[in-house]
Formats: C-alpha cells, structure tokens, sequence
C-alpha cells in the first residue's frame, strides 16, 4: 500500500520534530505545559504510526475497508501534517526567544566569549558553571583540568605542598597572586556573591603578561632614573662648588688689583711734595674699602675655620645668590648664622635677588649688623651721588613679621640681642648681638 507508506514516513518526521521542540522547552525552562502538550502529542503520534504500520504489514481487510474511507484518509494525512508545522514554528520561536532573552543557554553562551576564564562553585567548593577558558587554563597551569574538582581555591592557596610547582610559579603582583608559564602570567582572583537565598564564589582567570612585563619595564627604568638623579645631584654638588670657586678667585683679584691700586697710590703720594685734604681723604677710603674686601674675602676662605658661614655662602651660591660678609663679625655664632641664612631665603624668594650683604661692627660689647639686597644698595649708592638724604619715614611701609622673622627675633632677643625690620626701598633688617654670644 503506497498510500500508507507515505503516511508513516510522515507520521514519523512528525514525531521527530514534536520530539526535537519537547526537548528543547524541557532543556530551558524544565518541564512546563508547553513541554508536557508536546509529550501528548508524541504519544499520540506513536499510536497512530503503530496502527499505520499495522495496517502496512498485514492484509486485513477491515483496515483495507477502514483506509479505504476517503474522510478517515485525509484526516489521518492532515494531522501528522499540521503537528510539522507546529513544530517548525515552535522551534523558530524558541530560537528567537533563546537569541533576544537571558537565559540559561544565552547565559552559557555568554561567557564562552569572554576572554578571561570563569568558574562559579557553591559555598562548599563544588562547581556550577565553567566556561572553556578556564578550562585551558587549568590545563596551562596545572598540567590537567582540575576546575570540575570540588575545593579548586583550596587547592590554589595550597600552592607550596600541591602538585602545580613543577607546571608552573607563583609569584605576588599588586597584592595579588600570579602564575607564570613561560611566557605566560595569569592572575587568578575570587569573589563572593550571592542570590539572596544561596551563596557563591567566582573565580576569574586573567591573562596580564603584557601588564607584567610593562610592570618590570617601568620597574628598570625607576631605577635608571635613580641612578640618573644621584648623579645629577652629585652634578650640581660639583657646579656650586665650581662657582664658589669662581667667585672667591674673581674676588682675589679684584683684592689684588685694588691692594696694588692703593700701594703705588700711597708710593706717589709718599713722594709727592703737597698732599692736598682731598687726596689725601680718597687715598684713606681706598684703604678702608681694599680692608673691608679682604675681611668678607677672609671670611669665605677655609682658613678661617669659620664652616657655619663657609656653608651659608656655599648654600646661597647653589641657589644662584651672592652672599658677601663685610667688616666686624663673630668667629662663630649659630644665631648670626640663622638670621643671615633666612635673610638669603627672604631675599631670593620675595625679591629675586642675587646678591645679599651683611655688614657687620663691633661697638663695644656688642656686635650690629645690618642685612640687605643689592636692590638696597644700589639706592644707597643712587642717595650718594646725588646727595640726598633719604626720607625713611615717606619710604617706610609696615612689615609684618611672619614664621620666619618671628623665629627669627626669638632666637636673637633669646641670646640678648635687638632686632628691627624698616624698608628703605626694601627689606632692611638690624641686629645686635652680644660679644659674649658666641
């Protein structure tokens, strides 16, 4: 019976895609009504291919007449027909549900495309979901996939006394714990999470060999950069010690031109028959300028043994200022010291200056000095060519005294001493300070 063949070879891709959708409903949401309706049918199907296939081997005649109906033909042609277009459209609408919706399959396929491998356990340990790349991680590291094992952290931490050292070696990176495999670093890290009714524990494989090696770049070239800074330090060392040096010859010179100066002047003076007062009063300033040079010349040599001073010119240099000590002083005075020290501070940072006077002498029992820039002295000098007296009152201007100076006037009251600020077209500062002080 042709008829009936064809008949139960399409009862039978029936069965096969009613079967195929059962599957695929059972697999997403477990047994639902949907899936439970599919098994009906299936049966259903089976009973009416069993019967079809009854009548394909057997010559009874009842089935020949029951077959023979036309109505009863058609109908047990169409049912099988209409059950596989229900299943066709049942299974593109899961594929579309599967592809547009979260669900576990959308899920799994999810994390099989991230790059980083993933393995989520129960409290216990035991597995629930691993994706791929976990999974070759393990064999990476360890030699053999060992993510299915329950306790797969423990065995990590466990890293001394566990199998894994001859695969691979743990190292600590930011604070964390790394892996390498030739040239391979993974970082493997694990987080607690939880549903509200269970909880879990994630564990991220990640591939940072290119961070590592950046890491151990940047870490060689701090170094070099070290090394680089000791040097330059050392440089500058050498630069301001080269300048102190420059500056104390050019200062020789200067004394050695100016002593000759006043010698062959006092020569020709000495055989000249008439001195006049004015000859004779600027040969006098000559000498007194040429001494007071030597002094503060002195002062700066190492032959004095005055280091406290010999460090403030050194420093003052190094900062790009000329520090220049004129007249009576003290050998050594550790306040004297501060105050010109912050006095060059003051002066560099507040008026740029780059060079700084103290003048210093000795009244007495007492020593007073008068600590000033070059912008002061140029003043002075502009009042003396024009013999003008200057106006301290219409010049000065109240000077608060912050940190600095008030240390400062502590410091000098503390040892017995005065101090006085007043601008002159500038900072000024006066102090006294008591012989014995040193």
């Amino acid at each position: 019976m042709p008829g009936l063949s064809l008949l139960l070879i399409i009862i039978l891709v029936a069965i096969a895609f009613i079967d195929l959708l059962a599957g695929v409903r059972i697999f997403r949401l477990r047994l639902t009504r949907k899936s439970i309706k599919d098994l009906v049918i299936h049966i259903i199907l089976s009973i009416e291919a069993a019967f079809v296939m009854e009548a394909v081997n057997t010559n009874d005649s009842k089935l020949d007449m029951f077959f023979s109906n036309k109505g009863v033909t058609i109908l047990w042609f169409l049912l099988p027909s209409v059950i596989i277009v229900y299943g066709l459209i049942g299974l593109n609408k899961e594929y579309v549900l599967r592809k547009g919706t979260i669900n576990a399959t959308s899920v799994a396929l999810a994390l099989e495309k991230i790059d980083c491998g993933l393995l989520f356990t129960q409290k216990d340990g035991t597995p629930v979901l691993i994706n791929t790349k976990m999974k070759e991680v393990s064999k990476l590291l360890f030699g053999r996939d060992i993510t299915y094992q329950k306790g797969f952290w423990e065995l990590l931490e466990d890293y001394e006394n566990g199998p894994f050292k001859e695969y691979c070696a743990k190292e600590t990176f930011a604070g964390e714990s790394i892996y390498l495999k030739d040239n391979l670093v993974y970082r493997l890290t694990r987080f607690a999470l939880s549903d509200g009714k269970k909880e879990y524990f994630e564990i991220v494989a990640e591939d940072i060999s290119a961070i590592y090696r950046r890491s151990l770049e940047l870490e060689k070239k701090n170094e070099e950069l070290e090394e680089l800074e000791k040097r330059l330090a050392k440089t500058y060392e050498n630069v301001a010690a080269y300048q102190q040096e420059r500056e104390l010859l050019s200062y020789k010179y200067k004394i050695h031109d100016e002593l000759g100066s006043s010698i062959l002047k006092g020569y020709r003076l000495l055989t000249d028959d008439i001195i006049t007062d004015e000859e004779r009063e600027e040969f006098i300033d000559d000498w007194k300028k040429t001494l007071n040079n030597y002094k503060s010349n002195s002062l700066q040599g190492e032959s004095t043994g005055e280091t406290v001073y010999i460090d403030i010119v050194k420093t003052a240099m190094a900062l790009g200022c000329r520090l220049i000590i004129k007249g009576d002083r003290p050998r050594r005075s550790e306040v004297l010291s501060m105050a010109i020290r912050e006095a060059v501070y003051n002066s560099i940072k507040h008026a740029g200056a780059d060079t700084v006077f103290v003048e210093g002498k000795l009244d007495g029992d007492n020593y007073s000095f008068k600590i000033y820039d070059a912008v002061i002295e140029e003043a002075q000098k502009e009042n003396e060519e024009t013999n003008i007296e200057t106006n301290k009152e219409a010049n000065r201007k109240e000077i608060k005294e912050g940190g600095g100076l008030g240390n400062m006037r502590k410091s000098i009251e503390a040892a017995g001493g005065t101090f006085r600020v007043e601008y002159e077209k500038g900072v000024v500062l006066y102090i006294t300070l008591p012989v014995n002080e040193e």
